[in-house]
């Protein structure tokens, strides 16, 4: 566990070193809350309703948690680290949590970030919220997970193609499914 635990910290440093990462995590989905909240005010229709864009947001935010991973283990393949660590006696489970754990406070800070905008800009807080807080988090393993999975099949350009522009893209096609019903 200790291995598991020195390669987590390792990761971490990585993800923090990059402030786009930190801007695309946090911050852009924190922009697309604002600007379509923006454009809500001054269209007389009810296009995006507050209560069920802060949830698809929030989903659409953790797209990018698997464009970091993917990026992150591709970069580690393609530098010869991941070569170095499979001499040492961890086990594949081991690398997996590795490369998931840091990245899993990351979602849980993105979500608390977004949701707390959507407060700000007028989210009446019910119980509800925290409902919406746990059904998030089975995503942000999903969105990782795949990220593991593309990095660990692509190198570093397919993996920003198919990361960075598909998954993204078909995120943002599934916000309709994925506007939680948990605030109605």
């Amino acid at each position: 566990m200790k291995q598991v635990l020195l390669l987590s910290k390792r990761t971490a440093k990585e993800i923090l070193r990059d402030p786009l990462t930190l801007f695309f995590g946090l911050g852009f989905p924190l922009v697309l809350l604002g600007l379509l909240t923006a454009i809500q005010a001054n269209v007389p229709e009810k296009l995006f309703m507050l209560d069920q864009l802060a949830p698809g947001i929030s989903v659409f935010g953790l797209s990018f948690l698997s464009l970091f991973s993917a990026l992150l283990l591709s970069k580690d393949r393609g530098s010869a680290l991941l070569l170095r660590l499979f001499t040492t006696p961890l086990r594949p489970i081991h690398y997996i949590l590795g490369y998931m754990l840091p990245l899993v406070p990351i979602a849980l800070l993105q979500t608390l970030v977004c949701y707390g905008f959507a407060l700000i800009l007028g989210l009446s807080w019910t119980w509800n919220l925290l409902l919406c807080l746990a059904v998030t988090l089975p995503n942000a393993w999903i969105f990782i997970a795949l990220g593991l999975l593309f990095g660990s099949l692509l190198n570093e350009k397919q993996v920003g193609g198919v990361c960075g522009a598909l998954l993204t893209n078909v995120s943002v096609m599934s916000l309709d499914t994925c506007t939680s019903p948990c605030l109605v």
